[in-house]
């Protein structure tokens, strides 16, 4: 990146997806989606529902100011963290343990 900003030639490296290297390796056979449930989704759960517990209270106390950004957050962390529990189980159902 650094090369780029300074204006530097350099050599375009291809990452290979699914580890295809050569024309015989087949993508068919290989897991793409997460099946175990990484930590980071167990915190972007819980900081879903302490953004929950700041808007319950942000109403209780009638700053209503607040609501609309405690809001945000948690349906933030709640949806990422809604979506990687769905595509872990999803990758469950595709390739059973």
């Amino acid at each position: 990146m650094i090369e780029g900003l300074f204006k530097k030639k350099s050599e375009f490296v291809r990452t290979p997806k699914y580890s295809i290297k050569d024309k015989k390796d087949s993508w068919t056979d290989k897991r793409y989606a997460p099946i175990k449930i990484n930590s980071t989704v167990i915190v972007e759960l819980i900081l879903a529902l302490y953004c929950l517990f700041g808007v319950v209270s942000s109403i209780y106390f009638l700053e209503i100011a607040a609501v609309p950004f405690q809001l945000m957050f948690f349906l933030g962390f709640g949806f990422v963290g809604v979506m990687s529990l769905k595509h872990a189980w999803l990758g469950r159902q595709v390739h059973p343990l």
